[in-house]
Order: structure tokens, then sequence, then C-alpha cells
């Protein structure tokens, strides 16, 4: 593939209190790396729908058929063939033809969050997976033909369940649920019930990106190929639910929960990642969004400094 690249180049602003940095590829457009983003409609309503804050977020849009195409192409002879000696096994064992039933089934949008991470604890992640399908009745039909071909012990374990005239299946995963239904053509799949019903009730225009006030950000994360959003606030939270946990690797972690150190914390946003692609050309942009009042990496130096001092002083 390296054939098919013209230029690339990096550029970041060092003046700036965020951390910003530029990337820019630009390929022949012949290229089969553009035939990803070929006919592909980007659709984050669910992910984006959720009202709580995502401490993560990862999403991306191609087209999956000429992805598993491009793969075929460009991979070596003994990796293709491990993963073709893979849905033989599957074939062989569940009856399901990967390439048929499932790959050229699936749509463009695959998308992950995790949110809230005041709530989050080793029996509560709030995670929610949401994967589109062309035909979801078809995806249907290949779940059914699955469980009907595993031990009859584990068969017991699938829940179908009604949840607001949803299909939907349950299964125990240790001390958590897993639940797997569809909304529209998107299968929604979460740890826990609450997460799922607000996966089925998510709505765009209630969701928290009418909390974000960067027009920009808020626009690539709607529309962009492929996008990722960390909340710094949300991850602070969770990190401190596991301070006792981090207390047994290193006492240091307690400075975690003192006021200096939230105050240090406040400083740090968010970090995204935003891609785009062109007639030729794919773009990037990378920001850790902060609140100094300095140059990024004099903030952050601070920033290292203070959390010293703390540790000497503890």
């Amino acid at each position: 593939m390296l054939k098919d690249y013209k230029s690339t180049a990096i550029s970041v602003d060092l003046k700036s209190s965020d951390l910003k940095a530029h990337f820019y590829v630009q390929i022949i457009e012949s290229s089969k790396l553009f035939s990803l983003f070929k006919g592909i409609t980007v659709n984050r309503d669910i992910v984006l729908g959720i009202p709580d804050s995502p401490a993560l977020l990862w999403s991306a849009a191609q087209n999956m058929q000429n992805y598993w195409k491009l793969l075929q192409d460009t991979l070596d002879k003994e990796t293709l063939e491990l993963i073709k000696e893979g849905f033989h096994s599957v074939k062989t064992e569940y009856g399901i033809d990967l390439e048929t039933e499932l790959i050229n089934n699936l749509g463009s949008n695959f998308s992950a969050g995790i949110y809230d991470g005041m709530s989050i604890n080793m029996g509560n992640i709030n995670t929610l997976i949401s994967l589109e399908f062309k035909e979801p009745a078809k995806m249907v039909s290949l779940i059914e033909k699955a469980i009907a071909k595993i031990p009859e012990e584990q068969q017991q374990m699938v829940n179908r369940l009604d949840i607001k005239g949803s299909k939907v299946y349950m299964v125990p995963v240790g001390p958590l649920q897993l639940y797997a239904g569809f909304k529209g053509n998107h299968l929604v799949v979460t740890m826990g019930k609450p997460m799922f019903e607000k996966g089925l009730d998510a709505d765009p225009s209630k969701g928290f990106l009418n909390s974000i006030k960067d027009k920009t950000l808020k626009d690539g994360l709607k529309n962009e190929i492929s996008v990722f959003y960390m909340d710094l606030k949300e991850v602070f939270y969770t990190v401190k639910n596991f301070i006792p946990m981090l207390m047994t690797l290193s006492e240091d972690a307690s400075i975690v929960m003192t006021p200096e150190f939230q105050k240090l914390a406040d400083l740090f946003h968010y970090v995204s990642f935003i891609a785009k692609a062109g007639k030729d050309e794919m773009k990037g942009d990378f920001v850790i969004k902060t609140g100094f009042d300095k140059p990024f990496f004099k903030g952050v130096k601070d920033v290292s400094d203070k959390i010293g001092e703390m540790k000497q002083t503890k």
C-alpha cells in the first residue's frame, strides 16, 4: 500500500495552552484505501444519544465488505490462511458461513462508549457497543443458529427477554450480565440492563453532545469517519473509585483523593482525535484540551513538579 502514498505532514502548535497536532496524508485518488469510505453514511445516534458523559468514546465508519476485500488483497498468505481456517471451523461446528452470513450483512458503523465515570466499579462498567447491520432479521437468525449449536447447559444460560418492545438476549458473564438486542439497524450490546435501556432510549437531541460548547468538536464527533474522545473529568472519577485497589500497588495513589490533586486534575479537560477522508487525502486532528494559562508543555511540567512535591510531603 505504500506506493499509494504521495506525501505526509505533521504540525504541532507549541504555543497554545492545549496540545494540538494536525496530521495530513495525501494518497493517490485511485487507491483502494478510499474504497473503504465509499457509499457510507455516518450514524452514531445511539452512542451520542446517551445523556451521561462518556469517559471514553470510540467510533469508526467504513465499508466493511470493501475492508474484507482489501484484507484479502494485502494480508500475507499465511495470515489469510489462518483466518480462512477459522472461518471453516465455525462453519463446521456451527453451520455458519461467516463471510456470507456475517461480513456481507455488516453495515458501516461501529461504536463503543463507557459512560458516567462516577458510577463505574467492578460490578458496573457502563459499557455500550453499537454495531450496524444491513438486515437485522438475518443477524437474529444467525444468533439463534449459533445458540442451537452450543451445549444444552449453555443454552439454558441464554435468557430471551422483551424490553420496551425489543427482543433481547441476556447472558450472565461472571458477576455481570450481558444484554444484546436491536434498536433499528443497530445491534446494541451492554453490560447491565440500565445501560441497555439507555441505549434503547438514546436520542441525539438529548444526548451529552448538548453539553459540549466547542462546535468543531461537536461536529467532528457526529460526522467524521473516525473519532476518539476521552472526558478526563469522567476518567478521574473512575480512577478515584479504584483507589483502594491502586493503593495495594503504590501508597502514593492516596494523593489522588486530596483537594490539591483535584485542582490539578481539573486543569485537564478532554482528549480527542478526529479523522476525515477527502478526495485524495486523509486528515486527523489530535487535541488535549486544558485549562492552563501557559503553553501546554510548561503547564504539564508545573503539574508534574507539584505532584512530586505532594509525594515528598506525604
